[in-house]
Parts: C-alpha cells; structure tokens; sequence
C-alpha cells in the first residue's frame, strides 16, 4: 500500500515535470524524491502482478 506522503510526492513531481522542482518545492532532498516515486513504482508493479499475474 503507498502511503499518503509517498502519493504526496509523486503527484508533486508529476505537476513540475521534474524531481529536481518537487524536491525544492516540498523542501526535501532530490534523491527522497527520486527513491520514493521508484519505490512507489515497484509497489505498484507487486500490487498488479498479485492481481493480472499473466500480463507480466
């Protein structure tokens, strides 16, 4: 499950089109960003790959 500060971030990232922005714009560091929407990433794929184990 993806957690409300981790959603926080990615979406954050998406709006600026960069991590770099999001980064400075939460105040954090660019490599939490980069390391939260990666994890975020492969939660998902775990998630999906419990649900549609064929497609992957």
């Amino acid at each position: 499950m993806v957690d409300l500060n981790s959603m926080t971030i990615f979406v954050c990232a998406v709006e600026m089109n960069s991590f770099s922005q999001a980064a400075r714009k939460l105040g954090i560091p660019k490599a939490t960003v980069s390391r939260k929407v990666a994890g975020d990433r492969q939660q998902s794929r775990v998630q999906a790959s419990r649900t549609y184990p064929a497609q992957f």
